[in-house]
C-alpha cells in the first residue's frame, strides 16, 4: 500500500489503535499505552502530510484531464492547447474547430476519471463530461465519455489522442476521427 495513493487507511489504523490504548490505559493505568499514543497520531499525521507533498502520476493525469477540460470551459484556447502534445497536430485542429463551434456551460461537471499505465511514459484516460453545450443550434445538455491517450514530454503528460465513447455501453465512437479526416483535408501539413 502505497501510503502517497491512500493515506487514509493508515490514519484510519492508528487511530484506532490510538482510542484502543486510550481504552486500555483508562482500565490498566499504565503509562506505556500513553506514550504509545503519540507516536501513533505522529505516524497518522506523517502518512497524511506524505500524501500532500508526493504527486503521483495519477494525480498528476487526472489533474491534467480536469486542467484541458476546464480551460475549454473558460474558453482559453492557447491553455487548453498546451495540454496537447505538439506531435498531435491534428488533435490540436481538432480541438481548435470544437472551439469554435461549441462552448461548455457553467454547469460542467468532469467524473468518474481513471487512469490507466499501459507503459511508464504512456498513460490512458477514461472520464466523462456532462455539461450544457451551446452551439450555433441552441443549447443542450449533454452527457459524454472520452478515451484519451497521453505522453510524457519532457516531465509533463500530453494529451497526444482522444475517441468520444458512448456514455452508455464504452463503445467508441467514429466522429472525432472524421473531424480529423476533415480537418487534415482541410489544413493539410506543409
Amino acid at each position: 500500500m502505497n501510503p502517497s495513493e491512500n493515506p487514509w487507511p493508515i490514519v484510519i489504523v492508528c487511530l484506532i489503535c490510538a482510542v484502543g490504548l486510550l481504552i486500555l490505559w483508562s482500565q490498566q493505568k499504565r503509562a506505556g499505552f500513553l506514550f504509545a499514543i503519540p507516536a501513533l497520531l505522529l505516524i497518522a499525521l506523517g502518512a497524511w502530510s506524505y500524501d500532500q507533498m508526493v504527486v503521483t502520476k495519477t494525480e498528476q493525469v487526472t489533474e491534467d484531464v480536469r486542467g484541458i477540460v476546464t480551460a475549454f470551459q473558460q474558453r482559453d484556447l492557447d491553455r487548453t492547447l498546451s495540454y496537447i502534445s505538439n506531435s498531435a497536430r491534428d488533435l490540436k485542429l481538432l480541438a481548435a474547430s470544437a472551439y469554435n463551434l461549441v462552448q461548455l456551460g457553467p454547469d460542467t461537471r468532469i467524473t468518474d476519471i481513471r487512469v490507466e499505465f499501459p507503459r511508464s511514459e504512456r498513460a490512458k484516460t477514461l472520464f466523462r463530461v456532462n455539461s450544457t453545450l451551446q452551439g450555433q443550434g441552441g443549447s443542450s445538455r449533454m452527457s459524454t465519455m472520452w478515451e484519451a491517450r497521453w505522453h510524457l514530454e519532457n516531465e509533463e503528460w500530453k494529451m497526444i489522442d482522444i475517441t468520444q465513447c458512448d456514455p452508455i455501453t464504452g463503445e467508441r465512437q467514429p466522429l472525432p476521427a472524421e473531424w480529423r479526416h476533415t480537418l487534415n483535408t482541410m489544413y493539410p501539413q506543409k
